[in-house]
């Protein structure tokens, strides 16, 4: 089968979607579908993404980009207003105006960027099903948990965001409701939030670019 087929127009996902969600400009022992992605590949909604060891996958998603770096799987998912996707496992970010509305979906909550600012580049590594790595390289991002409760995700921070034990999470945020509470503490920068900030700098492509000096 040629490489991304599924994804690329006129493939068997073409007549399941009007319109593709996204297309790759990066793509290195990414899938799509269980497809080699190739640069030019459209996505559409329901695609699974994902990178082995040393991978990495970029998209273009209207203005802004999305990403996955290594060992990590995600999917996207259609939305009237912004882009929606759910990471399934190992580090996602993205980047772009705020009106993109980007949104990831994890376990513990929704990681978005914060009303009222023109641009954002965050990141979100899942550790588990409990805890996610949340880092804003440029604007502020906001965690809205299951439960209602909202983190703030300072520029230039990196914070550890996690349900207390008692209350665990389940697939895709789903919780009892008031039997969640989710914490946020700042820690260190280091590992994949350096990782995901470097790719970008080093390999950007998009319209939008975020202050690399």
């Amino acid at each position: 089968m040629p490489a991304a087929a599924a994804g690329l127009p006129g493939g068997p996902n073409a007549a399941a979607s009007e319109k593709p969600l996204g297309m790759v400009v990066l793509a290195t022992n990414a899938h799509v579908d269980s497809a080699e992605a190739a640069m030019g590949a459209n996505v559409y909604g329901g695609d699974v993404l994902d990178t082995t060891a040393g991978g990495t996958l970029r998209m273009k998603v209207g203005r802004g980009q999305v990403y996955l770096l290594s060992e990590s799987a995600a999917s996207l998912v259609p939305e009237e207003k912004h882009v929606h996707a759910k990471l399934e496992r190992g580090t996602m970010g993205f980047a772009g105006p705020s009106s993109e509305g980007i949104e990831i979906e994890t376990p513990v909550g929704v990681v978005k960027a914060a009303e009222g600012q023109e641009r954002a580049f965050g990141q979100v590594m899942l550790r588990s099903a409990t805890e996610i790595i949340v880092t804003s390289y440029t604007g502020t991002l906001v965690v809205d948990s299951a439960s209602g409760e909202e983190h703030v995700i300072e520029e230039g921070k990196t914070y550890d965001v996690a349900v207390e034990p008692g209350a665990p999470a389940q697939k895709y945020g789903v919780t009892s409701a008031g039997n969640t509470h989710v914490v946020a503490k700042v820690i260190i920068v280091g590992g994949a939030a350096l990782a995901g900030f470097f790719l970008w700098c080093a390999e950007s492509v998009s319209d939008y670019h975020p202050p690399c000096n």
